[in-house]
């Protein structure tokens, strides 16, 4: 049977990381995206690579004992506590999930060098870290988001260069700065665990505009209700003063990094107008 490919849906470096295993790895794998708060799929029996993701440990488990095979890689901070331990699972915090699968797939006994990182993976890992040290990163960025995540497709732009996408991500920049500030300037405020915050409902650009009404604040948060009619929470901080969202997001059940988080809620938080 197929080995199984589970990976963070709705996420370029999640799909970034798949890109690299049907490309490099194994392009006959069965490939699915995945949620957080969703059930996984059935796994029974099956070889099983979780990429960019992973569930509760208890989830984790269960699937462990069914699995032929599981194998997890992941870099988000609040799994790897809470995962610790578990063998199968494998965490580097200072990595893209994409990166993490190049790097655990293409070891020095392989034809092809770990350290030839396909541009693909070092432009989604610029932005996933919101590190911002490639050039045009941005505008490379901004292009690549507004392609449809299809394999076809992610080749076919493998192919044409970084150069290629920053030409066409000015013009995607400069109407994506004329989305962000509307967003961040009719904000409300709404209180998460004890701090008053700033916030705003976007379902787009969620990371830009969370960092842009995060300035002076410990954090922001952007949010959205999904069809479920559950409510999706993404918290955004700036700076080594700021507060540790990853924290905060877990104490709600979700889950993330120090500057970049995320929860679900079945209700909305209460929230007062901008004074």
């Amino acid at each position: 049977m197929k080995p199984l490919v589970l990976f963070h849906g709705g996420c370029n470096d999640g799909f970034c990381a798949a890109w690299v295993y049907r490309r490099y790895v194994n392009p006959q794998a069965e490939f699915k995206a995945v949620q957080y708060n969703t059930d996984p799929p059935a796994t029974a029996d099956r070889d099983v690579v979780i990429l960019d993701f992973s569930y509760e440990r208890v989830q984790l488990m269960e699937m462990h004992d069914h699995a032929r095979s599981l194998l997890v890689l992941d870099h988000h901070e609040t799994a790897a506590h809470a995962l610790a331990g578990l063998d199968y699972c494998v965490f580097a915090e200072d990595k893209s999930g994409a990166r993490m699968t190049w790097e655990y797939f293409f070891d020095p006994r392989s034809q092809i060098s770990a350290d030839a990182v396909p541009w693909l993976v070092s432009y989604t890992e610029d932005r996933d870290l919101w590190r911002w040290a490639l050039a045009d990163s941005k505008a490379v960025n901004a292009a690549l988001a507004s392609y449809p995540r299809d394999f076809a497709v992610w080749d076919e732009i493998a192919e044409r260069g970084p150069q290629a996408l920053a030409v066409e991500g000015q013009a995607i920049l400069r109407f994506q700065h004329r989305l962000i500030r509307p967003r961040v300037r009719y904000h409300g405020w709404t209180t998460i665990s004890g701090f008053r915050v700033p916030i705003t409902n976007a379902t787009f650009l969620t990371s830009e505009i969370g960092n842009a009404l995060a300035e002076g604040y410990p954090f922001s948060a952007v949010f959205f209700v999904r069809p479920d009619s559950k409510v999706v929470y993404n918290l955004r901080s700036k700076g080594d003063e700021a507060a540790d969202v990853g924290r905060i997001a877990r104490d709600y059940g979700g889950g993330g990094h120090k500057h970049a988080a995320a929860f679900t809620l079945e209700t909305m938080l209460p929230m007062e107008a901008d004074a």
